[in-house]
């Protein structure tokens, strides 16, 4: 942090044959004087310390010799100085021997103060906002394990102990597995995104994935997220456009979480239109995959903080969009971790876009 903002050029003055006795009263109270011939040629800095020691008529005559410091001197060089010299404030003198100003002890220790407390008011909100997020995240934590326990157990019991007919006990079992799919989900990405934070993330791209297929199964599992959403206004689709019979070589685990992620979220945040998802071949050869969707949009301002773990961006005050606010999280970190790179296009109310690829990408 260099001196230059703190640099001053309203300062105390008086002139080379000026009287000491004339000037000893004010120097008390101000502590130095820059001393200036013909109000432009800087002759030196007069300090308590040269009067009281050399007793002198003239300004001129108690002069002593004083460091200084160049504009772009640190501020931890000038404290030092300052504190070996003794002295209150120091000329500031640039490369071309012109001089600039004085750094002062007592207007750098107020811009400190200043810097200081806002710094710590600066902390304070972010604590602030740390413990909010912490304390949404235990009540939606509470939330999303318990709605799909208790609906475990409901379920089972009613498989368990109520005579139904075996029609109705295949819907029932149907159910059952949606929602240990459901609870499973979340464990698997509380336990991802601890396992990321630790640095353990082997990602080896060895799987062939054959995109057709990868997609007709996504698009099963989209319709099964769209059914439990209740999104039936919602059309899904798909969209590739890559060399025929391609095979992609990824990590298929990793590439199948980013994606249902994403998809999540787009099914999340729609409430009619559509949600297409896909693949293409860009200029230079790098497999992109996108999620597109017609929800809500995204903000300029919340295009950062919607990647934050358990911070999660609600577009609608009156409806809190289930899950804890991970799936942007992980989805980031994986693409990143890989080497990979993830972008998104999005205009507030129309709709968004992700795009991302995995690895290191291709020039």
């Amino acid at each position: 942090m260099v001196i230059e903002p703190y640099i001053e050029t309203d300062y105390p003055r008086t002139e080379p044959l000026a009287g000491v006795n004339s000037i000893e009263e004010e120097l008390k109270e101000k502590q130095y004087f820059v001393v200036m011939e013909n109000q432009d040629k800087f002759q030196g800095l007069l300090t308590i310390s040269d009067v009281f020691e050399r007793k002198k008529i003239l300004v001129i005559d108690c002069l002593t010799p004083k460091p200084s410091l160049f504009p772009d001197s640190s501020i931890h060089q000038a404290l030092e100085i300052m504190n070996s010299a003794q002295i209150p404030a120091l000329p500031v003198i640039d490369h071309q021997q012109k001089f600039c100003g004085v750094l002062s002890f007592k207007r750098l220790k107020e811009s400190f103060e200043v810097y200081e407390q806002n710094r710590i008011r600066f902390f304070e909100k972010k604590l602030s906002l740390s413990d909010k997020i912490k304390e949404q995240f235990f009540r939606n934590l509470s939330h999303e394990i318990r709605t799909p326990l208790n609906a475990i157990q409901g379920l089972t019991e009613v498989l368990l102990y109520s005579d139904i007919p075996e029609a109705e006990k295949e819907n029932f079992a149907g159910m059952l597995h949606a929602k240990t799919d459901e609870l499973l989900i979340l464990i698997d990405s509380l336990l991802n995104l601890s396992r990321m934070q630790a640095g353990d993330f082997p990602f080896s791209p060895d799987d062939e994935v054959i995109p057709s297929e990868f997609c007709k199964k996504l698009k099963e599992k989209a319709h099964s997220l769209k059914g439990h959403y209740n999104k039936t206004q919602i059309e899904l689709k798909t969209s590739l456009r890559l060399p025929e019979d391609f095979v992609l070589k990824t990590n298929l685990a990793y590439l199948q979480e980013i994606m249902v992620h994403l998809i999540s979220n787009a099914l999340k945040y729609t409430d009619e239109g559509v949600v297409e998802f896909g693949c293409f071949t860009d200029s230079v050869e790098n497999q992109v995959f996108f999620v597109r969707d017609t929800g809500s949009g995204i903000s300029p301002e919340n295009r950062d903080s919607i990647f934050n773990a358990f911070e999660k961006i609600e577009t609608d005050e009156k409806r809190i969009n289930p899950g804890l606010g991970l799936g942007l999280t992980l989805v980031s970190k994986i693409i990143k971790a890989s080497g990979g790179h993830l972008w998104l296009e999005s205009e507030p109310g129309k709709g968004s876009c992700f795009y991302f690829y995995l690895g290191h990408r291709k020039q």
